[in-house]
């Protein structure tokens, strides 16, 4: 017979000495017979001082004798023995629940160590005469089965883990607890990388809401904060759950913008391969380029411009303000058909309206000057001094107000 005994221990209990009469006798007809307990093989021989049923041990171990007697015969008897045995019944002390911070995923699962909670079920108890083992289910903790290591990823949040502690001389001594564990999410900080503020000006950033406390690198400790100069930043927010306090860090850059500066507008027209604007800036600005405010482009080159006026736009990305600076383009026909029939009749230089002091000469091709076009003057009709010329090229001179001249050639066509 076995007892478990809780602390404070001193290995001795009380055994109900009957309950063994059901073994004793083996299936015979317990009313054929007398059944006594002894201390000794002598007093059991003899039936002397025998035991009461609900008899006290003396020691950690004692062995009973038992004397099994015929009630018809006194002579008739037999002698057998058997163990009684007192051991610790270990208990788990009070343990707590297990909260840990989960990592940037919060997918809800993280790595949990059981060290201290090994510590913790211990307590001052001998771990030479206990064994402490977990369990994901009470079924296995009953049965010790199916145990996990002390290093447990868990597989649901949260998550019930069952710890036994037992005798390691007697297993059926033991004691079961349980105790949680949980994943708590970390702050999710879905700010930007990189942020813009205009020069002279500043920007306010918000941070998502609904945590605990925040500490910007700046100092300021609200949800939000501003900035007015340029440089790296951070911002940790942090979540109070009462038992652990999970943090997060994001680092960000603010750079500086402004409009830009237009330092050159280039053009090339009176080209036959089309025009060409080539814009050039200055700025602190990510800057984006259009001929009409509308479609932008990445780039500050634009070909194949068709002749008139335009304005170059310059606008900054981070919403700073747009440059702008008007251009005009002239082109001027490959070729002309002074046959009277309304279609080609005239050349001259297309939108040169737009440059008032425009001068263009007209030459053969032996460089005998042929027509001289000041500023707005109607376009040539393929005459010189009345006559007719014949169909062949013709080359001009093209000079602008500013000084710029420009070269090239044309077909009369008849």
């Amino acid at each position: 017979m076995v007892k478990c005994e809780s602390l404070p221990y001193d290995g001795i209990e009380n055994f109900t000495l009957f309950n063994q009469n059901s073994t004793i006798l083996n299936g015979l007809n317990p009313s054929n017979y007398i059944i006594t307990y002894h201390l000794s093989q002598a007093e059991a021989d003899s039936n002397s001082n025998s035991l009461p049923n609900n008899y006290q041990n003396s020691t950690q171990s004692q062995q009973i004798f038992v004397r099994l007697q015929s009630n018809s015969n006194s002579v008739c008897y037999d002698i057998t023995s058997f163990i009684i045995k007192v051991f610790k019944k270990p208990i788990i002390n009070a343990i707590t629940n297990i909260s840990l911070c989960d990592d940037s995923s919060n997918d809800g699962l993280e790595n949990f160590d059981f060290s201290n909670q090994l510590l913790t079920v211990l307590g001052s108890q001998s771990s030479s005469e206990f064994t402490i083992t977990f369990h994901l289910s009470l079924t296995d903790a009953q049965q010790r089965l199916n145990e996990v290591q002390i290093n447990y990823t868990n597989i649901s949040n949260p998550q019930t883990i069952f710890v036994r502690i037992e005798n390691n001389l007697h297993p059926e001594c033991n004691d079961i607890s349980d105790f949680k564990l949980f994943v708590k999410n970390k702050p999710e900080l879905n700010l930007n990388d990189i942020y813009a503020i205009c020069v002279g000006t500043s920007i306010t950033i918000n941070a998502p809401t609904g945590y605990s406390s925040y500490l910007w690198s700046n100092g300021s400790t609200s949800s939000s904060t501003t900035i007015n100069q340029e440089g790296n930043y951070s911002l940790t927010a942090f979540n109070d759950y009462g038992d652990i306090i999970c943090e997060n860090t994001k680092d960000f850059v603010v750079n500086n913008s402004n409009i830009a500066t237009i330092i050159n507008v280039e053009i090339e027209d009176l080209n036959n391969n089309g025009n060409s604007v080539f814009v050039t800036v200055t700025g602190q600005g990510d800057y984006e380029y259009s001929l009409d405010d509308y479609n932008y482009q990445e780039s500050s080159n634009f070909f194949n411009v068709p002749g008139g006026e335009y304005t170059v736009y310059v606008r900054d990305k981070k919403g700073c303000g747009v440059a702008y600076e008007s251009v005009f383009l002239m082109m001027y026909p490959k070729f002309f058909t002074p046959n009277n029939d309304g279609f080609n009749d005239y050349w001259r230089i297309r939108f040169s309206n737009l440059e008032p002091k425009i001068k263009t000469s007209i030459y053969d091709r032996y460089g005998k000057l042929i027509k001289l076009l000041n500023g707005n003057q109607d376009s040539w009709d393929g005459t010189f001094n009345g006559s007719k010329l014949p169909a062949t090229d013709y080359w001009f001179k093209v000079v602008l107000e500013n000084g710029n001249e420009y070269k090239g050639h044309f077909s009369l066509k008849r």
